[in-house]
């Protein structure tokens, strides 16, 4: 699991991105917050978290692409 620190709001529409690229690759990517769990292609989960600058999160990134989505979301998030 790969803690992130928010450093930015997170909009809507780049919820939609992250929502978008999960949902491109074969790897599940799970995203907590606190003691939310959300599955990164669900954006309806990915809006509950309501996330703010320094926001603490854990990724959990499992599959033979786990590599690539997690240099896109880090991307997308930093």
């Amino acid at each position: 699991m790969m803690s992130v620190t928010l450093h930015k709001s997170i909009p809507y529409h780049l919820l939609e991105e992250i929502a978008s690229q999960c949902s491109r690759f074969e790897s599940e990517v799970l995203i907590v917050k606190d003691d939310y769990i959300v599955n990164g292609r669900n954006l309806m989960g990915l809006v509950t978290l309501s996330l703010h600058p320094e926001d603490q999160l854990k990724l959990s990134i499992e599959g033979s692409d786990a590599e690539i989505i997690e240099h896109i979301l880090m991307r997308l998030l930093n």
